[in-house]
């Protein structure tokens, strides 16, 4: 590994614009968080959002910002640092899949999400992160 090829900073860069995004949703109202989540994942809530879910959503957003501004820091740093920030968003990434496929059952009774969706999505993230593996660094 010897560093980040452009399509890996590239990739980068949009994991980390999703991150912050992301982050900046769950930090908003959260009239702005339960909209989003309904359009864009098709989940649903109750009609009232206990204190405490809509808590973990800010803690959740804290650490999506994070991990945005850290994606940032990747592609301006590049190089070996870089390479090593890359491999650990792919280890982090593939540590989501397994959980999420771990705990698909309270997914769909907390949110309303099928388990077939969560393999779905699953599946779809595997095959990014063999992209991003495959074609961002440089072997």
């Amino acid at each position: 590994m010897q560093g980040v090829t452009l399509l890996g900073d590239i990739l980068v860069s949009l994991f980390a614009a999703y991150h912050l995004v992301t982050g900046a949703v769950l930090l908003g109202p959260t009239r702005l968080t339960r909209w989003v989540a309904q359009r864009v994942y098709h989940l649903s809530f109750p009609d009232a959002i206990d204190a405490r879910y809509d808590y973990s959503n800010k803690i959740v957003g804290l650490y999506s910002i994070y991990v945005g501004a850290i994606g940032l820091l990747a592609v301006f740093l590049g190089g070996i640092v870089g390479a090593w920030i890359l491999m650990s968003f792919l280890g982090l990434s593939l540590l989501r899949i397994f959980v999420g496929i771990y705990y698909r059952h309270l997914t769909h009774r907390a949110l309303g999400q099928s388990v077939n969706r969560v393999y779905k999505k699953a599946a779809i993230n595997l095959i990014l992160l063999l992209f991003m593996y495959a074609w961002g660094l440089k072997h």
